[in-house]
């Protein structure tokens, strides 16, 4: 199911639109895997060597929740400045034709961010071994992947399989959330989160 939700995009892509456009949307990737190696890679690394001790303290919930709003700050911080430079990088490193990748980017950047605080939306699970539910969320989250890439790939082609990623992990997040919330309940920081949340929007605005 992970395999479906991570690669598929590409396979239908190429199956249900053409090669150039699976050569632009490639390009795109480059610039997501930046957030990946610099950021998500590291953090899932380490992740679960810091969350099993922190889960036997008594304000472990708090701490936890915490982490996510820091966590995501700073994983906002890094895709902009990496949507920032994508743009005058990519007409410096490749031929015009492909300067059009750049409209991918952002999608496929937030896509990676979002990948990366499943792993923090999901830890309840864990810590209550409840790993049962795990391939449930990624299963319908792949699911939903390969109908939306069907969906959206024909009219829109590279955005059609950008958008279709980004939603999935929104959606592997959300049924994170909700599954975690009954197994293992953390007091998420949702005033922060959303001042983040548009903040980075509007920087995303201004910056296209």
């Amino acid at each position: 199911s992970f395999w479906v939700l991570t690669v598929a995009d590409r396979y239908l892509l190429e199956m249900l639109s053409s090669t150039t456009e699976l050569g632009l949307y490639s390009l795109g990737i480059r610039f997501s895997g930046i957030l990946e190696f610099l950021l998500i890679q590291p953090f899932l690394t380490t992740w679960p060597s810091i969350y099993f001790p922190l889960a036997k303290e008594k304000d472990a919930q708090t701490t936890f929740s915490r982490l996510t709003t820091y966590f995501l700050l700073i994983g906002c911080f890094f895709s902009l400045g990496i949507i920032a430079i994508s743009n005058p990088a990519i007409k410096v490193m490749a031929d015009s034709k492909f300067w059009v990748a750049y409209k991918v980017i952002p999608l496929l950047v937030f896509s990676t961010l979002l990948y990366g605080l499943f792993s923090l939306l999901n830890i309840g699970i864990f810590i209550q071994n409840k790993t049962k539910y795990n391939p449930l969320i990624i299963g319908i989250a792949a699911a939903f992947n390969v109908l939306l890439n069907f969906l959206l790939i024909p009219p829109y082609g590279m955005l059609g399989a950008a958008f279709s990623i980004f939603f999935s992990y929104l959606l592997m997040n959300l049924l994170a959330y909700l599954i975690n919330l009954r197994i293992y309940p953390i007091p998420y920081e949702w005033i922060r989160i959303l001042k983040i949340v548009l903040v980075t929007a509007l920087v995303l605005f201004a910056l296209n």
